[in-house]
């Protein structure tokens, strides 16, 4: 049996309302091509996928760029 990859990274768990039926659904907060989706899973509609956040490359970056200068920062 060979591995299954998925087309996204996995981030977190998050608890939503569906946009639809309003009942309160689970959802999986992942990365996919430099975008931040939430993918949630309604009991009477299945998934529906809502964007969170784009540009995630800009975001990573920076990120990266401030922990490299609070490492600088607390070396000296």
């Amino acid at each position: 049996m060979t591995a299954r990859t998925r087309p996204y990274l996995f981030y977190d768990i998050a608890i939503s309302i569906c946009s639809q039926c309003y009942a309160k659904v689970e959802g999986k907060i992942v990365f996919q091509d430099s975008n931040v989706y939430l993918l949630k899973k309604c009991q009477f509609l299945w998934w529906k996928s809502t964007t969170i956040a784009t540009l995630l490359a800009r975001s990573v970056t920076r990120t990266a760029d401030l922990r490299g200068c609070n490492t600088a920062l607390s070396r000296t």
